[in-house]
C-alpha cells in the first residue's frame, strides 16, 4: 500500500466513523478499558485506535479483511495491528 492509498484509507475511516451517529469516534479518556472491553462481539464491536474509540460493528460487513478480523479486535486496541496491516506513515 503507497503512503497516497494509506491516507486515503485513514481519511475514509475518519469519514465513515468520525461523523457521528452509531459510528462515532470520541476520544478514549471518555471511556474506560472496561467500557470498550464490553463491546467484543460481532453485533457490538467496539475498538480503540490512536486514542479514540470506534464503534465498527456496521463496517464488518465492508472490512476488505474479512469480518472475523474485526470479530478478533473487538473490544481491544487496535492501534498497533492496524498499522502493521495498513502501512500507514509515521506522523
Amino acid at each position: 500500500m503507497s503512503v497516497a492509498e494509506a491516507r486515503k484509507l485513514v481519511a475514509e475511516l475518519e469519514a465513515a466513523f468520525g461523523g457521528g451517529g452509531d459510528a462515532a469516534a470520541s476520544n478514549l479518556p471518555g471511556y474506560t478499558w472496561r467500557d470498550v472491553a464490553k463491546h467484543n462481539r460481532a453485533d457490538d464491536a467496539w475498538v480503540s485506535y490512536a486514542g479514540k474509540v470506534y464503534d465498527v460493528t456496521e463496517w464488518m460487513a465492508r472490512h476488505p479483511g474479512g469480518r472475523d478480523t474485526l470479530i478478533v479486535a473487538a473490544g481491544r486496541d487496535v492501534t498497533e495491528l492496524f498499522r502493521t496491516y495498513h502501512d500507514l506513515p509515521v506522523a
